[in-house]
């Protein structure tokens, strides 16, 4: 699931840094944060922090990893429906991240807080009524996006309908302090350290990258492949 593009010889190169059986349907969505573009870019973030990503699927599932570990940290199955989306709120308090489903509703976690569950009862979206005849309120309707403002103020959904809903963030959740992210480095390593869990080992093979002057395919050099 994560891909890197490394500028070289050639910027058309795509190294592929590792492979991770992690759901039993189609993967709907894959997140990291983006501590780079958030405002938590004067924070001290560690890489124990930095790595981790979640991804969510049609198996109504949402999962923990990070990108030096194939292991799975935590999996999610809180949710009834498919799992359209999942957003890290990397603007404000760590270990925050919300995810959406078919049954129009928002499930929010804060690791900090419950590193196994989510952190309240499922926000259900009031969604419009679809214009068809008899239907009812919400039937058939999914969220299908979820976005944070960069500063985590706010939250916007959108749903198969072609709705979007925005959200005010409580100031729990949308700032974060360095002792904040201390602790949630600390929480992450105790975790790999109970599980004995060691880092990946990247073994070299050859890659196929594009020949930006004749236009095909050619094997050269070598990527990091698991």
């Amino acid at each position: 699931h994560s891909n890197s593009s490394k500028s070289g010889e050639d910027d058309e190169a795509i190294y592929v840094e590792q492979t991770v059986d992690s759901h039993f349907a189609p993967i709907t969505s894959v997140d990291f944060g983006r501590y780079s573009s958030s405002a938590a870019t004067s924070l001290k973030i560690s890489s124990m922090v930095s790595g981790l990503y979640v991804t969510a699927s049609f198996d109504w599932s949402v999962r923990l990893w990070h990108a030096e570990y194939l292991q799975c940290l935590e999996t999610y199955t809180s949710m009834t429906d498919y799992v359209y989306d999942v957003k890290w709120c990397t603007g404000g308090k760590p270990g925050v991240f919300v995810c959406c489903d078919g049954q129009h509703q928002l499930t929010l976690f804060d690791l900090l807080h419950n590193a196994k569950e989510p952190v309240c009862a499922p926000i259900t979206v009031p969604v419009r009524k679809l214009t068809t005849a008899n239907a009812e309120e919400g039937e058939d309707v999914a969220l299908t996006k979820v976005a944070w403002a960069p500063n985590a103020r706010y939250l916007a959904t959108g749903d198969s309908n072609g709705v979007v809903y925005l959200y005010r963030t409580g100031p729990e959740l949308s700032k974060g302090t360095q002792k904040d992210y201390d602790e949630f480095d600390r929480q992450i390593a105790a975790i790999f350290e109970q599980r004995g869990m060691q880092k990946q080992q990247l073994q070299p093979v050859l890659q196929s990258e594009m020949n930006s002057d004749k236009k095909k395919m050619e094997k050269k050099k070598y990527l990091s492949y698991v």
